[in-house]
């Protein structure tokens, strides 16, 4: 059908236009697993497991929309409804690890008399592969999964465990975390391998034996602990969870470090100076919690709130340690704070948090290449 310029030509493409009956077909990668009926005139082309997802799935569908709707309504529908856009931008969704682009495209356009004209672009191929590779990686770590969990011989449902996304100490009350393996329980936040490069930072600043390093926060003990393995100066930890303060002690006596104390304090009411008494410290770590409230709720269930929420931005225990900066915090000349920080992300915020003490830039990156670690000196 040809249509012209003319009145009469032109009628019958502003009926269907108005009818809305000129559609379009698009393609689009989705977080999470929807059936048939999520939409009108929608098919699921293919489904798969990620990694990278926090529905731990992702789908391709082939949606026709009426021509002269956006594709941002379709993406505000598709969020709506609980099945987000994998992409950058408004209303989509990227990946944890990050995406490449937004993965929605038109691929046809149809109008009535059976016309239709279909464009030749290789967008279900490249949807295609994005998802199979995203599977190929769900699959390495269920594997990788699968080899721990008979390694320590979980006596639970195996491939509940292998699925789930859960920190593997969780089913089996061990982590390794770098060279060493550490003990984990429910209700103390579980060593991630990213703050690895928060130990290799602080043994940088150690230059002696007889050296205090102080971690905020100790948790289970493995940073502090893995430091001092490394380097066996004087190590101290503070925790507000006793339960955290008893695991510290006990993987401290399963490393056989000796040079280690730990002890209660709530840093952010209490004075650190008088839980140790006489002790000035030269390093100071701490992997603060730094999810927004909102992304921290993820964790619900198998992570403490208090180890991941840093209110509202995130922000809230820099702004604490800030503080605890200023007061009565007995340091070594030019001592060194080392905190732990998003990877990539809000550097710049942190940073103006600490504007009373020397940005001295990052330390070593993760095994992503992120920079995680920030140090200042007193």
């Amino acid at each position: 059908m040809i249509i012209g310029k003319h009145d009469l030509a032109l009628k019958p493409f502003r009926k269907w236009r108005n009818d809305r009956a000129i559609r379009r077909t698009c393609l689009v990668m989705v977080h999470g697993k929807p059936d048939q009926a999520i939409l009108d005139s929608v098919s699921i082309l293919n489904q798969y497991r990620c990694n990278g997802s926090p529905s731990y799935w992702l789908s391709l569908l082939s949606v026709e929309i009426p021509f002269f709707d956006s594709a941002t309504s379709l993406k505000v529908t598709l969020k709506r409804l609980g099945f987000p856009v994998v992409g950058s931008g408004k209303a989509a969704l990227s990946l944890s690890r990050g995406s490449n682009g937004t993965f929605l495209a038109t691929v046809a356009v149809s109008w009535p008399e059976n016309s239709k004209f279909e464009y030749e672009i290789p967008e279900l191929d490249r949807m295609r592969k994005f998802g199979a590779r995203e599977e190929s990686f769900w699959n390495a770590t269920c594997e990788e999964r699968r080899i721990v969990l008979k390694k320590y011989e979980y006596s639970g449902c195996l491939q509940d465990a292998v699925e789930s996304r859960q920190p593997l100490g969780h089913f089996t009350g061990h982590q390794q975390f770098g060279k060493n393996d550490f003990k984990v329980k429910d209700g103390v936040f579980t060593p991630h391998v990213s703050s690895l490069a928060l130990v290799d930072t602080a043994v940088q600043f150690i230059q002696d034996f007889t050296e205090n390093i102080l971690d905020l926060g100790t948790g289970s003990g493995c940073l502090l602990l893995s430091v001092l393995d490394a380097f066996p100066c004087n190590g101290y930890g503070i925790d507000i969870n006793h339960g955290a303060l008893s695991l510290a002690q006990e993987n401290a006596q399963l490393l056989g470090i000796e040079n280690v104390s730990f002890k209660y304090c709530d840093y952010t009411t209490q004075d650190v100076s008088s839980v140790f008494p006489g002790v000035s410290f030269s390093v100071i770590i701490c992997n603060p919690p730094y999810l927004p409230e909102q992304l921290a709720s993820s964790f619900e269930g198998f992570e403490p709130k208090s180890a991941v929420s840093g209110g509202s931005d995130g922000l809230d225990m820099y702004r604490e340690i800030a503080a605890l900066c200023k007061g009565s915090l007995q340091v070594e000349p030019g001592a060194k704070l080392i905190l732990e920080a998003p990877g990539n992300f809000k550097h710049d915020l942190i940073t103006k948090i600490f504007s009373d003490l020397e940005f001295c830039g990052y330390g070593e990156q993760d095994a992503k290449g992120m920079n995680r670690c920030l140090v200042f000196k007193f």
